[in-house]
């Protein structure tokens, strides 16, 4: 009987919700036995990346998500923090959208087509397309993602196919042939498999779903790709979910070219350019072992261009899914985007000696299927001494005091086929992209406009 082929498993498997509270976090690790684990623990449950981490690794980088605020509630929240955007930016950014200035009116007509509120008619929508400048291709956009049947298949069908045929060999008429093998399928060899771990528990994955029926040959082979994928090797990005990110970024940047033009430098532009961190090696007895480490992939991001004593590899992170997130399916997108949190953490202060007191943030924008969220991490001294410490740091705190935790905080959902949702995102954005100009002759073009 053929060995059922290995699936990988989902983001903290097995956990419904995650623990909202420094209390439920304990009560937590209680229940998943880490009372005696320690922090050079975290790959004794299987080697593993941000989508397929265990929960018991999940709790032992001690990550709290707070209940998600509204939509309304993220500019004055991000606002408060004090480390991004202030009152004047947010001042500045309301009166460029109200007076359309800049080009931002283009929105207004964009906003009317993806919020269905539009009188042309579907099929007649690329011509009113033309006049929206950097923002034109996202109504096709819009339109593929919204086409279900481009990307995904019924529930009824078997998997559908998310990955790219294998490429076929090249016919080189001045070689002699020698039979059926002489024009391989890859000009590249393939890689014998991994050898297949020991796991209890089934490996699925959110873009495969299962089937017991038998398979074509074609399905054969994406089960094998998909066995000879690690769980520490991030799955690569599928093609619906280079189509969010392609509409998110698309969106971003269009706003950051409309300032663009008043500068010779590069605004804030964002990019679909998916960057692999790595969080760890952890130290152990006292060096560093490679072996404690996990990578995290993010699908794009918004860089930093100022202030310039940072160092932050990146203003703002994105995450994209192909679909939207139902019902049980939180847990699982959190558990992800809690360790895509964590290794830029890492990467932040990695090379940081002395660490300086102080509180930190991170900031990442996730765009599931047509639905937008905003996540803000919160963290401290306390929690890069846990992190970048010795090994044998017990995952428990030994006081109930601790501050050794990072908090992410999430808003949403900003619904693409809500205008007030849209335009709310809209002035965050322009916010975070007027704060970049703070210091130089184009913030100050701005403010001189507006006065």
């Amino acid at each position: 009987m053929a060995e059922a082929p290995r699936r990988r498993r989902k983001a903290v498997d097995g956990l419904d919700k995650l623990p909202t509270t420094e209390q439920e976090w304990y009560g937590m690790a209680l229940t998943y036995h880490l009372a005696n684990a320690k922090l050079q623990d975290l790959c004794s449950y299987g080697r593993f990346s941000a989508s397929t981490v265990p929960k018991e690794a999940f709790l032992t980088v001690r990550c709290i998500w707070p209940g998600v605020m509204a939509a309304n509630d993220a500019l004055p929240y991000i606002y408060r923090t004090g480390s991004f955007f202030n009152g004047e930016h947010i001042a500045h950014a309301e009166r460029l959208i109200n007076r359309g200035l800049l080009g931002l009116d283009k929105l207004n007509t964009l906003f009317d087509i993806i919020c269905s509120e539009a009188k042309t008619p579907r099929e007649w929508l690329c011509t009113v397309a033309d006049g929206l400048g950097p923002f034109s291709l996202l109504i096709t956009l819009h339109r593929q993602i919204m086409d279900n049947y481009l990307h995904a298949a019924p529930k009824e069908e078997s998997k559908p196919v998310t990955y790219a045929p294998r490429k076929q060999g090249h016919y080189d008429a001045s070689q002699p042939s020698s039979g059926p093998q002489a024009f391989p399928d890859s000009p590249t060899p393939r890689r014998p498999k991994r050898p297949r771990r020991g796991f209890s528990v089934p490996m699925d994955e959110d873009d495969l779903q299962g089937t017991n029926s038998p398979s074509s040959q074609l399905e054969t082979e994406l089960l094998e790709i998909t066995d000879e994928l690690p769980d520490e090797i991030p799955e690569p990005r599928t093609p619906t979910e280079t189509l969010v990110v392609d509409f998110m970024v698309n969106f971003i940047g269009g706003i950051a070219c409309l300032l663009q033009r008043l500068t010779s430098y590069t605004v804030c532009v964002a990019n679909a350019f998916e960057t692999t961190y790595r969080f760890g090696p952890v130290r152990k007895d006292p060096t560093p072992a490679d072996e404690i480490q996990f990578r995290a992939r993010i699908d794009g991001s918004i860089p930093f261009s100022s202030p310039s004593d940072r160092s932050l590899p990146e203003m703002v992170m994105f995450e994209a899914k192909r679909t939207p997130r139902g019902p049980g399916q939180g847990a699982t997108v959190m558990g992800q985007q809690s360790m895509e949190h964590v290794a830029y953490v890492w990467k932040r202060h990695e090379k940081q000696t002395p660490i300086s007191p102080g509180v930190y943030h991170t900031f990442m924008i996730a765009q599931d299927y047509l639905s937008f969220y905003i996540t803000i991490g919160t963290y401290g001294k306390e929690y890069l001494d846990y992190i970048f410490g010795p090994g044998d740091v017990p995952v428990i705190p030994l006081s109930s005091r601790s501050k050794a935790f990072l908090q992410i905080q999430e808003f949403g959902p900003f619904h693409v086929d809500e205008r007030a949702h849209m335009k709310l995102l809209l002035h965050i954005i322009l916010c975070l992209m007027i704060w970049q100009l703070d210091g130089k002759k184009e913030g100050l073009m701005i403010k001189e406009a507006l006065a």
